[in-house]
């Protein structure tokens, strides 16, 4: 099947990066519904608004195919084991790099907040924000503000990710893209923290 290439449709523009973690319990997301958007996985159900659907876990894609079905957005993945048709497919290489120069490709290893921003790179932007993007566990344990995957979680996951982001740093800088982390409370350490409600403010 034919790969999709990434024009550079937000050219100067503040892409907003939907992850799934749990700080994003019962934020309210619509003032980004005018915005460019891309929600990783199941933050697709907080934001089903969102300009574009980013997934490379085939696991995931075969639990929600059917609640997909009626979403508006382009549906991009880099899953080399899903091929449908209506689905926006990219190459996936490993990082690092972090991020690819190939516009048909994605960069990826543990985490899809990579090849999200991946993603925004390659659309043209000149910042990114990120949310839900904690690398934390809520008081009860639980790590993500919609529900759980089925399957279990790495045990190592908070490491695993945590060297994943990293390899998206210079690459990210290079190409003078900011970034920056809406969740004050973070554990991801490379980028600048500022409330989403700042963001909301500063940002458009």
């Amino acid at each position: 099947m034919k790969h999709w290439t990434c024009n550079e449709e937000w050219i100067g523009d503040t892409a907003w990066i939907i992850g799934g973690g749990w700080s994003l319990r019962g934020v309210d997301l619509t003032p980004l519904q005018a915005r460019k958007t891309i929600a990783i996985n199941s933050s697709i159900f907080a934001a089903p608004w969102a300009s574009f659907l980013f997934f490379g876990d085939r696991r995931w894609y075969a639990e929600h195919r059917k609640a997909l079905a009626d979403m508006k957005c382009r549906i991009v993945t880099n899953s080399p084991s899903v091929r449908e048709p209506g689905l926006l497919f990219m190459n996936k290489v490993k990082a690092p790099p972090g991020i690819s120069d190939d516009r048909s490709t994605l960069a990826m290893l543990w985490t899809s907040i990579g090849p999200s921003m991946n993603l925004a790179a390659h659309l043209g932007c000149k910042r990114i924000v990120l949310l839900g993007a904690d690398l934390t566990a809520a008081p009860d344990g639980t790590t993500h503000h919609h529900k759980p995957h089925p399957w279990p979680l790495n045990p190592k996951w908070r490491a695993m990710q945590l060297e994943s982001l990293g390899y998206c740093v210079k690459p990210l800088e290079k190409r003078g893209i900011e970034v920056i982390n809406a969740n004050p409370e973070s554990a991801v350490p490379f980028w600048p923290k500022r409330p989403f409600a700042d963001c909301l403010k500063e940002f458009t």
